[in-house]
This record gives C-alpha cells, sequence and structure tokens, in this order.
C-alpha cells in the first residue's frame, strides 16, 4: 500500500464513516480474535522456547502493522506453529554454544527474515510458492506438528532435561530425554495440565462461546498462583522469571 492510499484510509471523512457503519461489528470482531489469540500467542512463545509475554509482543506489533499496511484480509499475521518449532530447531543450541542470549538471537533471525521477505517482495519472487507441490506442505505441516506435540510433554509433566536441557538438537534426543526424565514428574503441574485441557475440550461442547482457551489459562493460572502463594508464602507471577520479559 502507498503513502496516498493510506492517507486516504485515515481521512476524517473516512473515519466519521467508518465509525457509524464498520466500527461495531470490527470492535465485536477484534475482541473474538483477541480472546483466542491471547493464550495461542502465548503457546507459540513456548514452543520457541520463549518467554510468553513475547508471543503477546509479536501478536500485537503484527497485527497493527498488517492492519496499517497490509493489502490482504486473509494473510496470516503474527507467530504460526511451523514458524515457531522453526525458530526453537535453529536456536535452541546457539545459546550455550556461543554464549548469547536466546532474545538476541531470535532478533537477529527475524531481523534477517523480514530483510529477506522485503526482497523477495521488491524482485516479485513471490509466485515461487506455486512450485511447492502439496505433498511437501503436507509433510511439513505433520512433521512439525509431532515436533511440537513430543517437545511440549516435558512442560505437561512439569520437569525439564537437566544439564542436557541446551544440547538437546535431534529428534530422537527429545524422545530419549522425555523419557529418562519421567521420574521427575512433578504431579501439580500435570494436574494443572490435566485441568487445562479439560476445559478446553469440554468448554466449547457445553456453549460453543465459551472461550475456552483463554479461560483454561486464567483458570491454571489462577490455581498455580495460588498454590504458590499458600504454599511458598509469594506469588508464582512474582517469581517466575519464564512469566516475565527478563529471562534468566
Amino acid at each position: 500500500m502507498n503513502l496516498n492510499a493510506l492517507r486516504e484510509r485515515i481521512s476524517p471523512g473516512n473515519a466519521v464513516a467508518y465509525l457509524r457503519t464498520d466500527a461495531r461489528p470490527d470492535a465485536v470482531a477484534g475482541l473474538t480474535v483477541a480472546i483466542m489469540g491471547v493464550p495461542q500467542a502465548m503457546a507459540y512463545a513456548i514452543i520457541a522456547d520463549l518467554p510468553p509475554v513475547y508471543g503477546l509482543y509479536t501478536a500485537i506489533v503484527t497485527c497493527t502493522v498488517a492492519a496499517l499496511v497490509g493489502s490482504s484480509n486473509h494473510l496470516v499475521t503474527g507467530p504460526t506453529n511451523a514458524l515457531c518449532m522453526v525458530i526453537l530447531s535453529l536456536t535452541a543450541h546457539l545459546s550455550d554454544r556461543y554464549q548469547i542470549n536466546v532474545l538476541e538471537i531470535v532478533l537477529l533471525l527475524t531481523f534477517l527474515t523480514g530483510l529477506i521477505q522485503i526482497c523477495f517482495g521488491l524482485l516479485r519472487l513471490g509466485g515461487i510458492v506455486r512450485y511447492v507441490s502439496n505433498s511437501v506442505i503436507v509433510g511439513f505441516t505433520a512433521g512439525a506438528g509431532i515436533l511440537i506435540a513430543t517437545n511440549q510433554i516435558k512442560n505437561v509433566f512439569g520437569y525439564d532435561f537437566g544439564d542436557n536441557e541446551g544440547h538437546v538438537e535431534t529428534y530422537y534426543e527429545v524422545v530419549v530425554e522425555t523419557i529418562r526424565n519421567m521420574p521427575h514428574t512433578n504431579p501439580n503441574a500435570l494436574i494443572l495440565a490435566a485441568i487445562t485441557v479439560v476445559v478446553v475440550v469440554v468448554g466449547p461442547k457445553i456453549n460453543k462461546r465459551i472461550p475456552a482457551a483463554l479461560l483454561g489459562i486464567v483458570l491454571a493460572g489462577g490455581l498455580a498462583d495460588c498454590y504458590g502463594t499458600l504454599r511458598h508464602g509469594q506469588s508464582v507471577l512474582a517469581t517466575d522469571s519464564r512469566l516475565s520479559s527478563k529471562p534468566e
């Protein structure tokens, strides 16, 4: 979109007409997407092994930019399952190997990706995706789904890979470490995961309007915070670095 088109879109006359006709349905649509987008964005960040708050940052910035200058009503903006899985596979081992903060690595990777995409756009190379077969896309998506599910088992059972956390690179190593650490399962984390799954699965069956994913996040977070306060005398939200923008 050029600057003239952007100025025309935000002109006072168009703004008044928009407020009269489309503002209310757009607000409802935005609220609906936001309700689903909050837990989804947090989950994407966890898949990429980043603090959940960065998933929210990414969702907010990309959606805002796309709404202002985007030219497609159907283009997916923000993080996706496959993209976060690729980020994890590319950056997981680099932090320990080069002693660099993982956030700096992800920021550099994001910058380079955007630069390459800009070059593709300027050179009109977007049409090459037509030559990517459906079999390749299905295989990549299915493989990413398996990798994501396997990598999240440790979070469901409430343990990590200890000293091997930064050295597990292949799918085989992830499976081996997951099985080997099963005796270290945290029953509290497992109960919270089970409650979240039940809420997400059962909620829509009771009423399709229930924001089950968001409700599951709020309920599990509230229970975890209450448990931490009762047992340790301090809120989990105040002590867990994974919930903040300052990772360990």
